[in-house]
């Protein structure tokens, strides 16, 4: 078995040449690969055409998957489908028309990989780098901040943007930000305080 370099921040620019790096992937590993998408492909006779249809295929395709040992992924289940994987994608998150009854079926054989690659990083079985990128590129996880804005005291609260901006102190034109941040900042608590 040949040993692959493991990406990290240090030699994360290594792999300038993608070949290269396929160069070093044991040959057996890439076989068993090339086999299950040909066994995936195979799969799709034709274009799915109603939702029992799919649900049968992707059932089959999550048996292969037990069977062979392999992950499966958003890409295995539109080439299980016979569905361009870009539109698939697209018909999953609602940007392309798809047969209203297929959506639920999407979603839930994407949650079933979800929970899958999920339960694989908190084992440490995946890279969460990569769990990270997959969760937001496919099960619609986003990073959202979140900002609570609370009254201090007792004070009237602005109740919209013109309040807020007329309780907001003048400040000259030719004033120095840099200079002036305290004592605007002081005037705003004032303000606020009131």
């Amino acid at each position: 078995m040949s040993k692959t370099k493991s990406i990290g921040r240090s030699n994360v620019g290594a792999l300038t040449n993608p070949n290269k790096a396929l160069a070093d992937v044991d040959i057996e590993y890439k076989r068993h690969k090339l086999q299950f998408c040909m066994q995936v492909a195979a799969l799709n006779t034709h274009r799915v055409k109603t939702p029992q249809e799919m649900e049968e295929r992707l059932q089959q395709l999550f048996d292969l998957c037990i069977q062979s040992g392999d992950i499966p992924t958003y890409e295995n289940l539109a080439v299980a489908c016979g569905i361009p994987i870009r539109t698939f994608y697209d018909m999953s998150n609602g940007v392309a028309e798809a047969n209203l009854d297929f959506l639920p079926i999407i979603k839930n054989a994407k949650d079933i990989i979800a929970q899958m690659e999920s339960s694989m990083a908190m084992d440490g079985k995946m890279p969460s780098v990569v769990w990270i990128f997959r969760a937001k590129n496919f099960a619609g996880m986003k990073d959202v901040q979140q900002v609570e804005v609370a009254p201090t005291s007792s004070g009237d609260v602005p109740k919209n943007s013109n309040d807020l901006v007329a309780a907001l102190p003048e400040i000259p034109d030719n004033a120095q930000i840099e200079e002036k941040t305290p004592i605007v900042m002081e005037k705003l608590k004032e303000e606020v305080d009131k």
